[in-house]
């Protein structure tokens, strides 16, 4: 029986639909499909039936009304002949249609100091008549919060995220119409700095110095009348409210003595004089609460309590208070030092402190224009009998979480957890490179890393093209900011760079890869093209024949972070590191443009990817293999990028792996070679060394870090000892974060490698199963919600007897390739294979 287990639609004017099918029958495929839409009720749009097995990302070929509830349906035939059936409902929104509301703002200048309180603005809202449906579109430079009649209008933080400002806001869009009630409504907005105007890294104003708010509330009544509320100077707003003080770094600072409305001034607002961006139907997910975590300790010490939660998270603390009229102040930090209190260096500038003045009974606490990096919270200023609850509220960018694997090494798993933990803290709106000092911001190099580990973890397919809208908009002939968005926190402008740069190139591949949406790799391609012109023309800067495709020059950051090693260490490294990323890049865009249909850039790519491989080897591999970068970093990337022949790749494998060896089998490579070098082993002949390397447990090492009670992936190995007590005799205070997501990297070869999954087809159409076990394994599984539905693998050994496991789901194809090079290539189904290892 053929069946439709999940339909979906990515809503707009201009919708693209996907649908899952499930099979009792094997090697199920789909023959044909036949799509239906219906708008408001009427007829729209027919597609025929389609010969074709597109089942993801398939287009509308209408161009729908705003503002109107459509439903979709789907009729679906297989290889077998048999049928299925399913439908969603879906609503356009307001899409490019004008804005009619007027931005409008309280005229306050943000000073130096952040300390401009909340403003609240207002309106009366009385409907005409019945409702059928009355939804909400705002938009705000700040962030905000918005509520009718004292109820929240979502769940969201943060809204309306963070963008390229200088080019584009998102706006919301909010079902109300189960909140209204007859008679007046209140629609109330609560706006504080965040990006726009709050700090960034040892800045303000970035953006703007003035807030400002639009709002559109479409009312739509039974008698097909249409009304529209707009925001304009007959708003109110007051800055007398209860929030204080609100930034991102520093906290929130909440006076319940402020909370009697009747004490507020209301004002009349005043129009937005200045260059408002363009406005955008939000891209991204939302900010939400994904987890909350209750106390698994709490202290007291020296005048107040100790709250340890177990986990290092990104987020706030909910908090119900019996107030007795007194200030109460809450810290945050990732660690204790050695007396037990909080250790507070690593946030360089930023405060992480709540302040809130409780006023007088029972009252429940959440700050929502703030967040902070912590495992520890220290509470003073109250009695513990009146904490009547405290529990810390993980935050996150929405996204499913696909993918999970675990294996027999509860070591492994638990590096696992602190894989998914670091993303979901630093996957707030963008991809930061740490959510608790004054930093936290969207650097490239990092994302270019870990993108690939993100896609098997949780459908980040939002957020990753959010992202790159944001990238597209900051590129400046070509050339990509350190940090997305361009915060110029840093540099202010923008230098070519290895790596981090490539973030151009290789985070819409890994999109592409794992999603299989071909208008979304096309909307990039442009960026990705300009970007590797930048690339080739620095490569070619200030060299001469041959060499002018090797990356030898410039500023690099190298082998960032290497263990045991400085700037200028890392950066000596860069003509090795950068001219493989330049390799890598030349791969990718031929690729994409063969996915395009782009044949004269294909071969281009392909022209330029060659001469970079002749090159490098001329330059850099000498006739024994070895290379005269003589650092792992330099084997990495080589090995990993393909840019050595096949009659030298053993030889420089057994040198990388001779170099492990001499560091103690530990790694001492940096945020460009971490992530592949158990590739890099693993695939050239030396899996148990690859598997050494994860499972060894000293410094620097991805389990030591565990032992030492990491709950996230830091970004220094040492920064702890084996007990789990700051070293600071290292001298790197400033310089380590300890929920850095960029090491994490590793958890794409438990996917790819340990247990084998691997894409070959975009969106998983086609699929190989490879595992390269490890006899310390007894089993290892993973499970990845395709874009066609769930695959699963497990694999158990015991002594010479390998049993694979495998789940292919409907229309899509897989390759089987066992241990002992047994190859399968399979449809659809359940399977089980097995065959003997060797010792």
């Amino acid at each position: 029986m053929l069946r439709i287990s999940q339909m979906t639609c990515d809503g707009g004017q201009a919708p693209s639909f996907g649908w899952k099918l499930e099979s009792d029958s094997p090697n199920c495929l789909q023959a044909s499909y036949r799509l239906q839409l219906r708008a408001g009720g009427a007829f729209s749009w027919d597609s025929g039936v389609v010969a074709s097995g597109q089942s993801i990302h398939v287009p509308c070929g209408a161009a729908l009304p705003a503002h109107t509830l459509c439903t979709a349906q789907v009729r679906v035939t297989d290889s077998h002949g048999q049928s299925a059936e399913a439908s969603t409902e879906f609503f356009t929104g307001k899409g490019g249609e004008p804005w009619r509301g007027q931005w409008i703002t309280a005229g306050n200048v943000n000073d130096k100091e952040n300390s401009l309180p909340a403003e609240i603005f207002q309106a009366a809202v009385t409907p005409a008549g019945e409702l059928r449906r009355a939804v909400l579109y705002a938009s705000a430079l700040g962030i905000y919060t918005a509520s009718l009649n004292g109820e929240p209008v979502s769940g969201d933080f943060f809204a309306p995220g963070y963008t390229e400002y200088g080019s584009h806001v998102q706006f919301q869009a909010y079902d109300l119409t189960a909140l209204f009630r007859p008679g007046e409504n209140q629609l109330r907005f609560t706006l504080a700095n965040g990006w726009y105007l709050g700090s960034i890294s040892k800045k303000n104003n970035r953006y703007g110095d003035l807030r400002a708010l639009i709002v559109e509330l479409r009312l739509e009544y039974i008698n097909g009348q249409i009304e529209t509320i707009c925001s304009g100077p007959d708003w109110q707003w007051t800055g007398d409210g209860p929030i204080r003080y609100a930034d991102f770094y520093n906290g929130q600072v909440t006076d319940m003595a402020c909370s009697d409305e009747a004490q507020w001034h209301w004002q009349a607002a005043q129009p937005f004089r200045g260059k408002a961006p363009k406005l955008a139907a939000q891209i991204g997910p939302p900010v939400t609460v994904w987890r909350e975590i209750p106390p698994v300790r709490v202290t007291p010490k020296g005048e107040g309590l100790i709250v340890d939660f177990g986990q290092n998270m990104a987020g706030v603390l909910r908090l119900r208070l019996r107030g007795r009229g007194q200030w109460v102040t809450v810290r945050h930090a990732e660690l204790l030092d050695d007396r037990g209190m909080l250790y507070t260096e690593n946030l360089r500038l930023a405060r992480a402190e709540l302040r809130i003045h409780t006023g007088q009974g029972e009252r429940a606490y959440l700050p929502q224009f703030t967040f902070m990096g912590f495992r520890y919270a220290e509470i003073t200023g109250i009695a513990r009998e009146d904490i009547l609850e405290i529990i810390a509220l993980a935050l996150s960018s929405e996204m499913s979480e696909i993918g999970a694997f675990c294996c027999s090494d509860e070591l492994v798993n638990r590096l696992q957890q602190n894989i998914l933990w670091g993303q979901r803290s630093n996957f707030i709106e963008i991809p930061t490179d740490c959510p608790q000092r004054n930093e936290r911001l969207g650097w490239t190099g990092d994302i270019a890393v870990f993108s690939s580990t993100a896609a098997y973890n949780a459908d980040v397919s939002r957020f990753l093209r959010k992202w790159l809208t944001d990238l597209r908009f900051a590129q400046r002939r070509g050339r990509i900011p350190f940090t997305i968005p361009d915060s110029k926190a840093f540099f202010p402008w923008a230098v070519t760079t290895a790596g981090w740069g490539d973030a151009a190139v290789m985070v819409p591949w890994v999109a592409y890869l794992a999603y299989g949406d071909l208008h979304a790799l096309e909307e990039c391609y442009g960026s990705m093209a300009a970007f590797f012109e930048t690339e080739r023309r620095a490569a070619a800067r200030f060299s001469f024949g041959w060499r002018r495709v090797l990356w030898e020059r410039g500023f690099q950051f190298g082998d960032w972070c290497a263990p045991g090693e400085n700037y200028l260490q890392w950066a000596a490294k860069k003509r090795w590191l950068a001219t493989a990323y330049y390799a890598n890049s030349a791969e990718i865009m031929r690729r994409a443009a063969g996915a395009l249909g782009k044949k004269e850039d294909e071969a281009r790519y392909a022209a330029i990817r060659a001469k970079i491989e002749q090159a490098f080897c001329r330059a850099y591999l000498k006739e024994d293999g070895i290379l005269t970068g003589d650092f792992q970093s330099a084997y990495v990337c080589a090995l990993y990028f393909g840019l050595l022949p096949e009659d030298a790749r053993k030889a420089a494998a057994d040198r990388l792996a001779g170099l492990v060896k001499e560091n103690n089998g530990c790694l001492a490579t940096g945020f460009l070679g971490t992530p592949y070098i158990t590739f890099a082993l693993g695939d050239h002949g030396h899996a148990k060394e690859a598997y050494d390397l994860l499972l060894n447990e000293a410094c620097p090492g991805w389990l030591y870090t565990v032992k030492a009670g990491g709950t996230t992936v830091w970004e220094r190995w040492d920064a702890l000892d084996e007990n789990g007590l700051l070293r600071r005799d290292i001298g790197i205070a400033n310089m380590v974060s300890f929920n850095h997501y960029a090491y994490g990297a590793v958890g794409d070869w438990f996917y790819r490698r340990i247990c084998g999954l691997e894409a070959v087809q975009p969106g998983y159409r086609h699929f190989v199963v490879a595992p390269q076990p490890d006899r310390r394994f007894t089993f290892a599984e993973a499970r990845h919600e395709s874009p066609y539905g769930p695959i699963a693998v497990r694999w158990d050994m015991n002594g010479s007897d390998f049993k694979l496991r495998c789940t292919v789901p409907a229309n899509t194809t897989a390759s089987i390739v066992l241990p002992d090079g047994t190859k399968h290539e399979v449809g659809s189904g359940e399977y089980e294979f097995r065959c003997e290892v060797q010792a």
